[in-house]
């Protein structure tokens, strides 16, 4: 019978597509690895604000099923993140996102394929969906939700340099995303980035907070507060309180006592003599471990004679709503 030559003339004609005799065919599964990589607050073009070289990336992805893992670790501004990119989805109105993993694909810059934010660039290995990301050790959310959208990218020809610059064709200025063909890339070297955005949006970065505030003391006994609102994920800051004895002297003589509380449980206390030549002057230190889960930080004042305290404080937040991470060289199996 001639049918069993027939199907392997066939077959020999489809194995450039079907590998039917098995010929090597694309991987459905990449394994990455990367380290010694960097953080910026943002795409960072000009490379400032790029920290760190200690990041680590690991993880795999299978694009017919749209699954998998990458796990990320790096230190930024003094804090250790860790996060777990396990939640692959594509938006429904980008096809090219193929589900949430897509391999072998151009995208960004003229592409076509999202926005122009990176220069065109060859994706080995794409994916995007949501992350859960923790900050030395607690879980960093948002008012929208736990869930960090992520976007990873593993490509062929670096965009970052070795300055940490992603710039313009002639190296002279940093990219332009409004002119996306005029870039600069790095043929041959490998680079992955890995985008995190804030469940709150790339541009939820809270404002600080800053208090300034005076409590007049009169008469044998006197008392006053101030609050100091903050929130889940305040960095550790200072309080400053300023005792200027009332004029003229002697009446601007008193002593005071200063005690600090988050919300309701004191955690420092000090207590000191208003005096015309030396006024009373003290700085409280609110450590992490005092903030906890507090809704305030609480100064209350009580004393006796005749003077102004003035409390000052600045509260800032650590939290970046769009982090960056770049690795040279990964590995791509």
């Amino acid at each position: 019978m001639r049918v069993p030559v027939l199907l392997a003339a066939l077959c020999l004609l489809a194995l450039p597509l079907t590998g039917c005799l098995g010929g090597d065919k694309a991987p459905d599964t990449h394994t990455v690895k990367a380290t010694a990589g960097r953080v910026s607050p943002g795409f960072a073009y000009d490379g400032a604000g790029l920290e760190g070289g200690d990041a680590t990336l690991d993880g795999q992805a299978t694009n017919s099923e749209n699954k998998g893992a990458f796990f990320a670790n790096f230190t930024y501004k003094g804090s250790k993140y860790a996060v777990v990119f396990d939640q692959f989805q594509g938006a429904s109105d980008k096809p090219f996102q193929d589900g949430g993993v897509a391999f072998n694909l151009d995208e960004h810059g003229a592409s076509g394929h999202g926005d122009a934010m990176l220069p065109k660039l060859h994706a080995q290995v794409a994916a995007w969906g949501t992350a859960s990301v923790t900050r030395d050790g607690s879980p960093v959310t948002g008012k929208a939700g736990p869930g960090w959208s992520a976007h990873l990218m593993v490509f062929d020809d670096a965009v970052r340099g070795p300055d940490g610059k992603i710039t313009k064709a002639d190296g002279s200025a940093p990219f332009d995303p409004s002119k996306p063909e005029d870039a600069k890339t790095y043929p041959g070297q490998k680079q992955a980035i890995l985008k995190l955005v804030s469940p709150d949006g790339e541009t939820a970065k809270r404002s600080p907070v800053k208090v300034a505030q005076d409590v007049s003391m009169q008469g044998p006994q006197a008392a006053g507060s101030v609050a100091i609102p903050i929130e889940k994920g305040a960095l550790p800051f200072k309080i400053t309180v300023n005792g200027t004895p009332a004029s003229p002297a002697p009446a601007g003589v008193g002593q005071i006592t200063v005690s600090i509380k988050a919300d309701t449980k004191e955690f420092a206390t000090d207590q000191g003599q208003v005096l015309p030549n030396q006024p009373y002057s003290h700085v409280f230190e609110v450590k992490a471990e005092n903030l906890g889960n507090a809704t305030k930080i609480v100064v209350d004042l009580s004393g006796a004679g005749a003077y102004t305290a003035q409390v000052s404080a600045l509260v800032e937040y650590a939290d970046e709503p769009l982090l960056v991470v770049t690795w040279d060289n990964p590995t791509l199996s």
